[in-house]
């Protein structure tokens, strides 16, 4: 069943019947659950099963989590390899790292045979102060629980690769598109978020040549400028951003893009102008994604650096790319933008309590360690603060609790 879906999901995918794709996506993911929590049923403990498997220069090592009987789940780890690398070193490199910053079973099965088992378990057992047992040579359920973990490691390890060659895809259609000379390493988009000028916000996320790399997005607090003004949230975030920057020139990503039209992407060429990226690195590309006719999405105008529109065709590998990319910026500056907005809306309350002014509201918010903190707190502990009398703590209470 799992094996009819995927084959549909891609299918799907690549007719560009991405709500179907999805479906088929969530049927997968549940057929996987109802498998995990069959091949689990009846261990006793807390065991890890850790299966690894092999192809081209990719490994997937899966995790399946059993605690106290009941599955916990699981989850893949992809990491990429030599040709000459073994299932086994990657296990064993794997078990220590991994357990180094995670908590310990009482006991691990593998899928292969370590070489250092020993002295696996000693460095183990020191970090867990307990004896910690990892074996190979299984039997019964456990033999039969440790093949399940294999062609799930395998089935996530063919998806994760089949997902790279999408993406390799519209890499190759971008280089094309915009006549690069090779595909970019790095590529970073700027959007801005705000409500009427509300708690503005400006996401960076940086793609390189796998995906996403999340670690690298920043959020940027914008600050000083006219509310609801979009080109001096840009021109600002631009400028911190890349002030800092052109000092290490291979830090300098390949493309740029901006969310905006014409006005936003002559804003952001005047700060790199100025801050002489373009004599830094010349390569460097700076494209504009634009709303395009109506508004709708998937109808994205994308405006090069002489303000033109390029020729490119809806769906194409490039474009979808670029949407991608562009998506994820949104996302990330509203996911900031309404966090932020939320804060401020909430600790705004506290001054407009009768009684509570900003220097009130600041010792509530330092005595308490911030807005959750006196949120939780009850009545009497409200009046342990200087100042504040049992009938402000009750309204501070009623404020927060209704």
């Amino acid at each position: 069943l799992i094996a009819t879906q995927v084959q549909a999901m891609e299918s799907a995918s690549q007719n560009l019947e991405f709500e179907k794709a999805a479906e088929h996506r969530d049927t997968i993911e549940q057929l996987r659950k109802i498998n995990e929590r069959q091949f689990v049923t009846g261990f006793q403990g807390n065991l890890d099963l850790i299966a690894c498997v092999l192809e081209q220069d990719f490994a997937c090592i899966q995790v399946f989590m059993v605690r106290a009987g009941s599955s916990l789940g699981n989850k893949p780890f992809f990491v990429r390899c030599k040709l000459d690398n073994s299932a086994a070193e990657l296990i064993e490199t794997f078990l220590i790292q991994h357990y180094s910053r995670h908590p310990l079973p009482d006991e691990i099965i593998v899928s292969e045979a370590l070489e250092n088992t020993a002295l696996v378990e000693r460095t183990l057992s020191e970090l867990a102060k307990r004896q910690i047992r990892v074996k190979h040579q299984v039997r019964d359920r456990r033999k039969r629980a440790l093949e399940m973990a294999l062609r799930n490691a395998q089935e996530s390890l063919t998806r994760h690769l089949q997902s790279a060659s999408n993406l390799n895809s519209r890499y190759q259609s971008l280089i094309e598109v915009l006549n690069l000379a090779q595909a970019p390493e790095r590529m970073e988009c700027f959007d801005i978020s705000h409500t009427a000028g509300e708690a503005t916000k400006a996401s960076c996320v940086v793609f390189g040549r796998e995906g996403a790399i999340k670690s690298e997005y920043r959020l940027y607090n914008i600050r000083d400028i006219t509310e609801g003004d979009d080109y001096a949230a840009m021109r600002q975030v631009l400028s911190r951003r890349y002030q800092k920057q052109r000092q290490f020139p291979e830090k300098l990503p390949d493309i740029i893009f901006i969310d905006g039209g014409k006005g936003q992407l002559s804003s952001a060429l005047e700060i790199f102008e100025s801050l002489d990226l373009f004599q830094i690195k010349p390569s460097m590309r700076v494209l504009g994604i634009a709303k395009g006719p109506e508004r709708r999405a998937g109808y994205e105008d994308i405006i090069n650096e002489e303000l033109q529109t390029l020729d490119i065709a809806m769906g194409t590998p490039a474009l979808l790319l670029i949407q991608q990319i562009r998506d994820e910026a949104h996302r990330f500056a509203i996911t900031g933008h309404r966090k932020a907005r939320g804060k401020a809306r909430q600790a705004s309350t506290l001054e407009e309590i009768p009684g509570i002014g900003a220097r009130r509201r600041q010792q509530l918010l330092q005595a308490f360690g911030g807005l959750q903190g006196v949120k939780a707190a009850g009545v009497e502990e409200l009046m342990q603060i200087r100042g504040i009398n049992r009938e402000t703590a009750q309204a501070i209470y009623d404020t927060f609790h209704g």
